[in-house]
Order: C-alpha cells, then sequence, then structure tokens
C-alpha cells in the first residue's frame, strides 16, 4: 500500500513537473497587425490554448468525476469566455437520449428543456447528436440560419447563443459523453480553435477513464504524455514561432517554426534569447523586446522589429505573455513571433494601389469638370445660334410686306394725284 501511495505521489509529480515545462505551449499571442477579424481569431485561440492548460491542470488534479467535469466547464467558460459550456452522455435508453451531467455558464433553464438524441432523427441532427453519432467535432457556426438547429433555436438565441460546438469525448472506441461550448458570437470557432478543444476533449476522455482505473497509474501517465504530445504537435503547426523563456531571459523551449528559423540554437545550454535570436548575437537584451516587460510586470507586450535576413529586410510581430504559479508570481515568459512580412507588403501595394485610385478619381473629377464646362459652353451657343436664326426669320417676315408697301408707293401717289384733278375739275 505504501508502495502505491508512493508511486501516485511520484506520477503527480513528474505530471506536474511536465505541464510547467509545456505551459509555454499553451498561450497563444493577440494578433495586432489588422483590427479585424484575424486578430479576433487568434484572441479566441490565445483562450482556448489558456483554456487547454487550465483544464489539464483540473485533469492532474481529478479525484472524482462530477467535479472534474463541473471545473472544465468552469474553466471554459470563464477563461475560454464563452456562454455556456456542459457536459452530456447518451441514456440507456430506447431514444438514445442525451442527458446533461454537467454545466457552467448562463443556462437559464436551457438545458432543463432540452431534447437531444443521439439517432438520426431532428432531435439528433444538432451538433451534439451529430458529433455522437460520428465521433468528430460538430460546429454549428450559424445558430440564427442552421437548419439543422431548429428545434433548439428560439431557446438558444433568447439566451444569447449565436453558434456552438459539440465535442465527442471518446476513449479507444468507448464515448464517454459529449462536451458542448456555446459562443455569444456568430461562427466563433475556427479550424485551429476546433483542434485545440478537441484535444481538450481526448484529455478529459483520458482522465474520466483513468478515474474508472486510478489504481493503474503508470497507464494513467503514459495517457497523458501522449495527450500533451498531440497537444505540442498542434502548437507545432499553428504556423508562428513559440518560445519559452526563463525569467533570465534563458531559451528553455522551442516549437517547430522556432526550430526551423533558428536551427543552431542548442537548448542543454540554456543560451540567452538576445545571444542566439540575433546576428551578430546582442549583449543585452534587445531594446524593442517584449518580454523583459512581460517579466517585469505580469503584463502582455507587444511589438515589431524589421530584421535583415540575407538580402530582405522581413518584418516580425513580437508579443510576450506571462506564466504565473499559483500564487500570481511571474515563472516564465511566452515569446511568439509571427512573420508578417508579406502582410506588410501586401499592405504597402494596398496603400499604393489606393493612392493611385484616388489620383485617377481626381483626374476623373477634373475630366468631369471640363467636360461639363464645355458642355455649358456649347449649350450657349446653340442658344445663340438659335436666337440667331429666329431674328433673321423675323427680319424676313418684317422686310416683305414692308417691300411690298414701298414698292407701291409711287403708284398710289399718281392714282391720288388723279383723284384729287377729278374732284376740283
Amino acid at each position: 500500500m505504501a508502495k502505491t501511495e508512493k508511486s501516485c505521489g511520484e506520477l503527480e509529480t513528474e505530471i506536474q513537473d511536465l505541464l510547467q515545462e509545456n505551459a509555454d505551449l499553451h498561450k497563444e499571442l493577440q494578433h495586432c497587425r489588422q483590427a479585424g477579424p484575424a486578430s479576433d481569431e487568434l484572441q479566441r485561440l490565445h483562450r482556448a490554448l489558456l483554456v487547454r492548460q487550465e483544464c489539464s491542470r483540473a485533469i492532474v488534479h481529478a479525484q472524482e468525476e462530477p467535479a472534474l467535469l463541473t471545473e472544465v466547464c468552469r474553466v471554459i467558460v470563464e477563461i475560454g469566455k464563452y456562454r455556456l459550456a456542459w457536459f452530456g452522455r447518451v441514456e440507456d435508453d430506447g431514444a438514445k437520449t442525451v442527458r446533461p451531467l454537467a454545466r457552467y455558464g448562463f443556462e437559464n433553464d436551457y438545458l432543463a428543456n432540452l431534447r437531444i438524441t443521439r439517432d438520426d432523427t431532428p432531435a439528433g441532427r444538432g451538433p451534439t447528436g451529430t458529433a455522437l453519432r460520428t465521433a468528430r467535432p460538430a460546429v454549428a457556426r450559424f445558430i440564427l440560419t442552421d437548419p439543422a438547429f431548429e428545434p433548439w433555436r428560439a431557446q438558444a438565441l433568447e439566451r444569447g447563443y449565436q453558434s456552438s460546438l459539440a465535442l465527442p469525448v471518446l476513449h479507444e472506441g468507448r464515448m464517454e459523453g459529449v462536451l458542448n461550448v456555446y459562443a455569444a458570437e456568430p461562427d466563433a470557432f475556427d479550424h485551429d480553435e476546433v483542434a485545440l478543444l478537441a484535444g481538450l476533449a481526448d484529455d478529459l476522455a483520458y482522465s474520466l477513464n483513468a478515474l474508472r482505473r486510478l489504481g493503474d497509474s503508470q497507464h494513467f501517465q503514459e495517457e497523458l504524455l501522449e495527450s500533451e504530445e498531440r497537444y505540442k504537435a498542434v502548437v507545432d503547426n499553428l504556423g508562428i514561432g513559440v518560445t519559452l523563456l526563463s525569467p533570465d531571459m534563458e531559451v528553455l523551449a522551442l516549437n517547430k517554426s522556432m526550430r526551423q528559423w533558428f536551427p543552431n540554437v542548442r537548448l542543454d545550454n540554456r543560451p540567452k534569447c538576445h545571444q542566439v535570436f540575433n546576428s551578430p548575437p546582442s549583449p543585452t537584451p534587445c531594446s524593442y523586446c517584449p518580454v523583459g516587460k512581460t517579466l517585469k510586470d505580469g503584463r502582455t507586450h507587444e511589438s515589431f522589429t524589421d530584421t535583415p535576413a540575407d538580402d530582405e529586410i522581413r518584418n516580425y510581430r513580437i508579443v510576450a505573455t506571462p506564466i504565473k504559479d499559483r500564487q500570481g508570481k511571474v515563472v516564465a515568459a511566452i515569446e511568439m513571433v509571427e512573420d508578417v512580412t508579406e502582410a506588410k507588403r501586401y499592405e504597402g501595394l494596398q496603400e499604393k494601389l489606393l493612392a493611385e485610385l484616388e489620383e485617377k478619381n481626381r483626374e476623373l473629377q477634373d475630366t468631369n469638370l471640363e467636360l461639363k464646362a464645355s458642355q455649358s459652353y456649347l449649350l450657349q451657343q446653340e442658344k445663340m445660334a438659335s436666337i440667331g436664326q429666329l431674328a433673321a426669320g423675323v427680319a424676313h417676315e418684317i422686310n416683305n410686306p414692308i417691300g411690298f408697301v414701298a414698292s407701291n408707293l409711287k403708284s398710289l401717289a399718281k392714282y391720288v394725284d388723279r383723284l384729287v384733278a377729278c374732284v376740283f375739275q
């Protein structure tokens, strides 16, 4: 018995060390190149990574299933900033009804009136039933318009749910249940976020299975290690560089992108970041580096830098996020590096094209003004020509009778003289 207790204690210590060692890979940095959808996307990814980390801690200390499920739901809502999280399991009945076992967040009796099944019927074609049937994550990106969500749409919208994600909690072919997450924004779950939360569901499945086999601590440890390896694979494929740094700014871990960018960095020497990430090496921390500020005040900082690389200048965005222990002390920092060179090039090209477009628009406006002036001049000329033609016509009409009268005045005078002569004879 003493031997078993000792091995369990050693197991917990090893798992704690493992989680602390890889905690750097569980935080995402804020994306600020554009204050648009891309920024929001990485912020959500950041929160999902934090959720994964905190849930891993809850799993390590789990003693019973109900408390674990409630804690996981709480972490998802409070840290992930989601609207609601709940875990359900299929009842052993003819209808295969999904019964909620744990929940956290703004629910307002939503689950009390919920009827969801695993069958391929209208009650089972939403995200929850689909995830249970297919053993794959199912997303309702737009609850307002998703036809499969019609049976629960009105109740969901009343409570501010705009999108939802259902994650099958599956272990070795055994369906432990389904983890549901609701967001207050439409289309809130992108590919990377789903992948991270799906990894959380895998961790939860392992833990639920292990709680039933708590005596086999070695097997439980192996499963957690496998889960961490899968999580490392996700972080390695994020497409950005991630580095774990000690309070002395020593490089403790690198993800795949950083290893590709800096293949000569040897972690066993615990090098300083400013000595191995700069060419030539810098004896002191870089002035633009945000890590020092983060280690000092425990807050997230970011900066941009232009770095020479071969025959070109590469633009990088650097964000530093703290890692704190339970007492709130900063014990390490995550440095995330994103190559934004192409984005800045496109941004410059866009600005150039916009300037050209504005210049063309001004030219068109000037041409339009000239055309309007020419049109006004031609119209005036046309009016003057019309008036001239009218005057000529009127003169012609007046000249004809005047000419007739003038040409007959002499004849009229003769007739008058004759008439007068006749009168006085």
